[in-house]
């Protein structure tokens, strides 16, 4: 899948307090490093981090990502 598709997949399950299908997005030890949060490992502790940090603190979150980065391995956005 196309790095940018998935960003996509991810801040849509995201936005729809979708946490479980945005941490699908990871591999199953994948690792989000939040610059407000700090750092998710594994699925659980990824949709946890959407439910209980995203949309505790923001109303109609709606995240938009730009630039993304793939090497194949690790990914990155803005």
């Amino acid at each position: 899948m196309d790095f940018g598709a998935l960003l996509g997949r991810m801040t849509t399950a995201i936005s729809a307090v979708g946490g479980e299908a945005a941490a699908a997005c990871f591999t199953p030890r994948g690792v989000h490093h939040d610059g407000f949060y700090g750092e998710f490992e594994g699925r659980a502790e990824i949709a946890r981090m959407v439910r209980e940090c995203f949309h505790r603190d923001a109303r109609d979150l709606e995240w938009r990502l730009a630039d993304p980065l793939c090497d194949g391995y690790i990914g990155y956005a803005r």
